[in-house]
């Protein structure tokens, strides 16, 4: 019985999560066709290489990671979903994938395939907003996108690398 009732609960969170997810894809692809995300340096203009993380199937490589990039990550509302790469790209999943390209990934050999998503709350973004999240997409042990994302309704989603602060105007 209590098999039962954990599987009733993660199903009931599994649902939630997708939607969540979901909603952080349509809004992403919304900023992006409206001019709304900012034009943050990619991974390869950061770091000189793009973004290469081993064993990211790994919970403590993916926060060393994270961390690394400068991000303060809640390690204790870590989630996992599994989440399916669709064949045919809408819209909203090439304006995704622009932001993949941007920091040295590329969603479009991986169109079909399922993955894992993990995702962090991130407790110091520059915008100071609450409800950051950090996605982690990861495919047989390795990172092959991510972004990080606010869940509020007028939020933002951009790659893995932290803004940097724009400078003061005279």
């Amino acid at each position: 019985m209590i098999c039962i009732f954990a599987v009733y609960i993660t199903r009931k969170k599994q649902r939630i999560l997708c939607c969540i997810g979901a909603a952080a894809l349509v809004l992403g692809g919304v900023l992006l066709v409206s001019g709304q995300i900012s034009d943050i340096p990619s991974a390869s203009e950061v770091f000189g290489h793009s973004m290469n993380l081993k064993d990211a199937d790994q919970r403590q490589n993916r926060i060393d990671f994270l961390i690394g990039l400068g991000w303060q990550v809640d390690e204790e509302t870590a989630e996992v979903k599994d989440v399916v790469i669709p064949l045919e790209f809408d819209e909203v999943y090439q304006n995704y994938n622009q932001i993949q390209l941007a920091q040295g990934f590329d969603l479009t050999p991986y169109a079909g395939r399922q993955m894992k998503c993990y995702s962090y709350s991130i407790l110091n973004h520059p915008s100071g907003g609450q409800n950051v999240r950090a996605n982690l997409l990861v495919y047989k042990e390795r990172l092959v996108g991510g972004d990080i994302c606010s869940l509020e309704l007028d939020g933002f989603m951009h790659g893995l690398v932290m803004p940097q602060p724009e400078p003061p105007t005279a």
